[in-house]
């Protein structure tokens, strides 16, 4: 069976099972989502090369992952640290794909997943040792490094961020943007102020927030000369 675990349909099995014992779930329905987990550790084992080489798995597992988190969160709460460690590595290696579709999923688990973390301490303290290390990823990927059309699905990561832990967000992206030539030396001073207000907007819609995530893209790529503040 170990060649078909991560296929969608094992996924789709694995997910409905824990759902109907969602209210008492024992150990032997758990340990499906763990023998999932592992596999996928295993063959992702923090190299991003076998994500783009596996795009189509990647997508399927972003989609399993994220549910699981979003739907089922006592069974995130059951997982080892080990589990929480392949998240975050998940997180700093998938944001960096560029293959629209596997790159929407993958955001969604993120964006999943940075939620989860308010009810889990233990997975928080983790986002918070890798926050810096993940925010500088998906900000040289907005300002350069992916393609501009997958701007989009890079935006909601960095508001799901914000709107669940400001303080720390501010920090990173301040510390990041304090070198003139990150992402690139074209995001000048009104660019990179710009960011940091919209991120400490508590009335921010994702709407106005993506719109302004594209601005700064197009900004870092000297596509615009001026950053162009929208209400």
């Amino acid at each position: 069976m170990g060649s078909n675990i991560l296929h969608v349909e094992f996924l789709n099995f694995v997910r409905n099972t824990l759902l109907l014992f969602s209210k008492d779930t024992n150990q032997s329905v758990f340990n499906l989502f763990l023998i999932v987990l592992h596999k996928f550790g295993h063959l992702f084992n923090g190299d991003i090369q076998w994500l783009k080489d596996h795009v189509d798995t990647v997508e399927d597992i972003a989609n399993f992952f994220g549910q699981i988190i979003k739907k089922l969160p006592n069974v995130i709460h059951h997982c080892p640290d080990e589990a929480y460690v392949l998240f975050i590595q998940f997180m700093k290696n998938g944001i960096q794909l560029h293959e629209q579709g596997a790159l929407k999923s993958i955001s969604t688990f993120i964006s999943n997943f940075i939620e989860y973390t308010k009810l889990n301490q233990r997975a928080a303290d983790l986002l918070q040792q890798n926050g810096f290390e993940f925010v500088q990823i998906l900000l040289k990927c907005i300002g350069e490094t992916s393609p501009h059309h997958l701007i989009d699905s890079l935006s909601l990561p960095l508001f799901t961020l914000s709107k669940s832990y400001l303080q720390w967000t501010t920090h990173w992206v301040q510390q990041c943007l304090n070198d003139p030539n990150f992402p690139t030396s074209s995001a000048k001073r009104q660019h990179r102020e710009a960011l940091l207000k919209i991120l400490t907007s508590e009335r921010t819609r994702y709407s106005n927030f993506k719109d302004h995530i594209n601005t700064f893209s197009l900004a870092c790529r000297e596509t615009i000369p001026t950053y162009e503040t929208k209400d």
